[in-house]
């Protein structure tokens, strides 16, 4: 954001531009298009692509699972995700990543990086307000039932963020159940969020 000044403007220009997402628009499961801090922004597209050719400048034509790069360390949950959609350009106070292979869905990924007990796990270690991607990396995920796979699908298949909560209580309860933690753990885990 600092070193490509010249390529934003705060009018979207009718052809060229695409609105840049900053970490503030960057929720857990959603985007939102007002942001708590700094300004609406957009980008000439066609000239930034021209001078820049990167891997990460290219990323934009992919669908990636987009997070805050910086949040408060005494904020309840770190870690926040959603899917961003091809066409889409992050700002340096994100972070994202790209499905490689079909281990996962993005939202199955996104369902973990949300949940309680990732958020409980990366506190732990991690002390400073910086998300990286290398930390997230090392997160432990295990694979879904069929059953639940199913029903992540579904679920975000029909995300009403009127239901927000109920949708997050559901989801963390699937990783709960996949990762067989019993009552007094998932309570234990639920008493810090």
């Amino acid at each position: 954001m600092t070193f490509h000044k010249n390529f934003f403007s705060e009018k979207k220009s009718a052809i060229n531009s695409s609105v840049i997402l900053k970490g503030a628009n960057i929720q857990s499961f959603y985007t939102t298009s007002e942001a708590s801090q700094g300004k609406k922004e957009f980008l000439d597209m066609k000239s930034f692509l021209k001078k820049y050719k990167s891997s990460r400048s290219s990323s934009f034509q992919f669908d990636r699972i987009a997070m805050q790069g910086i949040t408060g360390v005494n904020e309840k949950h770190r870690i926040k995700s959603c899917l961003v959609k091809k066409d889409t350009f992050l700002a340096n106070s994100t972070n994202f990543l790209l499905k490689r292979n079909n281990d996962f869905t993005n939202n199955e990924i996104i369902t973990y990086l949300n949940s309680n007990l990732l958020n409980w796990f990366f506190k732990i270690f991690s002390t400073n307000s910086n998300v990286n991607t290398y930390e997230i990396k090392i997160l432990p995920v295990l694979n879904f039932s069929d059953e639940n796979k199913e029903k992540i699908k579904l679920m975000f298949r029909k995300f009403d963020r009127n239901d927000y909560l109920n949708f997050k209580t559901l989801l963390n309860n699937i990783v709960y159940e996949t990762f067989e933690l019993n009552k007094k753990e998932v309570e234990y885990i639920n008493s810090h969020f």
